[in-house]
């Protein structure tokens, strides 16, 4: 989980639910459930860049998410062999 203080938005990893979840921490509102292809374990949000990293659990792979569109997540940046 994550925090987005000058948007107010929280972002929460379903690892079960292979996705992740944008909250308006204003009022509790869902504002978008953004589908992975694997169960995220971690997240980070970057504000200069408005970017959240999501670390999948077996796969040692990154994605990225850009949080201005809240766009499916982008190819992953990192991969370990």
């Amino acid at each position: 989980m994550d925090y987005d203080s000058v948007n107010n938005k929280v972002f929460v990893a379903n690892y079960y639910s292979n996705s992740i979840s944008v909250i308006s921490a204003s009022n509790y509102a869902v504002i978008a459930d953004i589908p992975l292809e694997r169960q995220p374990q971690a997240i980070g949000y970057d504000s200069g860049r408005e970017k959240i990293f999501v670390a999948y659990s077996e796969s040692h792979r990154v994605s990225v998410i850009s949080v201005s569109s809240l766009s499916q997540p982008l190819p992953s940046i990192l991969e370990s062999p």
